[in-house]
Order: structure tokens, then sequence, then C-alpha cells
């Protein structure tokens, strides 16, 4: 979000705000004197004037890095999170305890269960967590919902086995250890809510209100009240796919979606390869074959890339806006088509000088 410098000490009103969907774009606008909303990841964001910023120009593995140092800072350490599955893993046990035996109880978790009180999970921390595959999916989980490590997408296998342990929060009634998956407050409800829902939000999925909490941190109740003002009406207590990810990208606290993580990514992969594996104007029309617009959005796809051929054709480069837009008509992932395309049209045009 920016704002526009034309409308001077008021730019930070909502009706002035200037929203875009990339990082190319606000970087572009920003350099022609937008100001641009950011924050410390501890304190609200607010509008920042270019003066105030320091430009960095270094490039990075991959765009995904970027996401990572614009995301604010976790709430909990991952240490505190395990801490958690510790206590969990002790609350099963005692259940393992009363339904099996002590000493199924002691197999299971590890420790001795005659030394311990039954209904205290104080001395949970004697459990060695190395022994449970539940750790592994808890950390990338972790890694996952909070961007410390951008490279890691979660896997079907590991959101499968997430779904069996927030089932832990549904037993509470069940159960009558105490547990931190009890607790929607815990760090360890709280990264494994928000790494499941993030996975629904990749396969695009309809949300549960619940769910889109977790991703606002906000309450459920804050939720509702916000739909009922916006006139969001879940059927069955899910918000579908589009309607949920629109209302999501505008709360303060979403972390917004990864590169990778978008619906968008397998389309532009392939958008680049036929990019490079066929003449310009073929593999132009081709690209919008392959995304299958609507009859608009083909139509302005069409009249993008025949300026794009245009340039082209008189070894000039394509301007970026255009080849900005062309991949947003065509909800293809923004900054990625963009950076592909151009590293292509580089290697393949003599520009004119």
């Amino acid at each position: 979000m920016l704002g526009d410098p034309k409308h001077g000490n008021v730019k930070h009103h909502d009706e002035f705000a200037v929203k875009v969907d990339n990082y190319g774009e606000a970087l572009e606008m920003v350099e022609r004197g937008f100001s641009i909303r950011m924050s410390d990841g501890r304190n609200p964001a607010s509008l920042v004037s270019p003066a105030s910023l320091t430009f960095i120009d270094e490039p990075t593995e991959a765009l995904d890095d970027l996401w990572t140092y614009t995301m604010p800072v976790p709430p909990f350490g991952k240490d505190v999170v395990l801490s958690d599955l510790q206590k969990a893993l002790r609350s099963q046990a005692s259940l393992i305890e009363r339904l099996a035996s002590r000493d199924a109880a002691t197999a299971f978790a590890g420790i001795d269960m005659d030394e311990l009180n039954s209904f205290d999970d104080s001395d949970a921390d004697g459990i060695k967590l190395d022994k449970f595959a539940m750790t592994s999916v808890i950390s990338h989980a972790y890694d996952y919902a909070f961007g410390s490590m951008s490279s890691y997408l979660m896997s079907e296998e590991d959101a499968d086995d997430l779904e069996v342990f927030l089932e832990l929060a549904s037993a509470a009634d069940t159960n009558r250890f105490s547990s931190p998956m009890h607790r929607d407050n815990s760090a360890v409800r709280v990264t494994a809510e928000m790494a499941y829902a993030r996975w629904q939000l990749r396969e695009g999925s309809a949300l549960s209100v619940k769910r889109m909490a977790f991703l606002a941190r906000m309450t459920e109740n804050a939720v509702r009240n916000s739909f009922s003002k916006e006139k969001i009406k879940p059927d069955n207590g899910l918000v579908p796919f589009e309607q949920a990810l629109a209302w999501l990208e505008v709360r303060q606290n979403f972390l917004p979606q990864r590169e990778d993580e978008r619906g968008t990514s397998p389309s532009t992969y392939r958008a680049l390869h036929t990019l490079q594996t066929h003449s310009l104007g073929i593999s132009l029309a081709n690209i919008i074959d392959q995304c299958k617009p609507s009859a608009a959005e083909a139509t302005k796809a069409r009249e993008l890339a025949a300026a794009i051929e245009a340039r082209a054709g008189k070894g000039r480069l394509p301007a970026v806006g255009q080849i900005r837009e062309y991949g947003r008509v065509l909800r293809l992932s923004i900054d990625r088509f963009t950076t592909g395309a151009l590293t292509h049209f580089e290697q393949c045009i003599k520009v004119n000088v």
C-alpha cells in the first residue's frame, strides 16, 4: 500500500491509498516519490517517505527471499512451540496410561510414568522429542507459518499429519488431561493451525471462520463482526477461497503468501518455459491459451502481446510495465514472470542504444 505525493498531508487516508500486488511495481513507485506503508515487524505499519529509506541494490537467490526479509517478527520462538509439544505428548501419555497400562504409557513417552503425577505436565521436559515423527512436522510447520525458512513449502504428507494432530484439539472434552492443544492461544496450537490454514490457501480450499481468525490473528468474534460489515456469509461455516483470500490480504496481521505458495506458481513456470521454447509471437499466444482467461482478459492480453512483440521487432526491450500487465491480466506471479521474461528478452534481443 502506497501514498501518492499529490495528495499531500492526506495521502495516508484510505480513500487515497494506492495498492499494488508485487514488489517490482512498489519499488518503481517509491522511486517516483510515493510513500510506502511499512512496519518493523513489531509495531503497526505506517507510511514511510522515500527520503527516509536506504536503497540497497543487491541480488537475491530467489524472489521469496524478499518475503522472508519483510515479514513481521514471529509471536514466539520455536523453542516455545516444542516445549508445548512436549506437554501435549505428556497429556497423551497420561491418557494411554488410563486406557492401556502404565507400561504402555512409559513406552510411548520414554519416561517412567511411576515417577510422575498424571495430572501435572511440569515434568514434560523429560520427554525426548527426537523419537517422535511429529517433532519434525511441527518444526517445519513453524518455518512455514512464520516464514523463518523461505524455501520450505509444506508437503501433502506433513499437512495430513498436521490434520491428525489438530484432531487432538477437538478431543478436549474426552481427554481429562490438560494439553496445550486444547488452548487456542498456545504456541503449538497457533503454529499448527496457521500452517495448516496456509496449506489450505495454497491448495485453493475454502476456509473455516476459525482458521481465518488464526491467519488474521484476530478473535473469531472480530472476524464475524468484520464479515457482517462486509456482507460475507460463510456457507456451512466455510468461506470460498477467492473471498477468503481477498479478505485476508487486507488484514494488518496476515502474512502474505510467498510467490511459491500461490496457485499461480505452476502456470507461471509453464509460461516462462513456453516463452523460452517458441518464437515470441507464438509463445505469447500460447501462454494466453494456457492460462484460459476470460474473453475480456484475452483481448487485453493480446493487445499487450502485440505491443511487446512490436518493441522486440525493433530490437528494443519490451517495457517492464507491459510485461507486468500481461502477467497480471493472465493471473501469473507478477514478479517472477516479469523477472524471468526480462532475462529472456535481454538474452535474445539486441537492444538499440
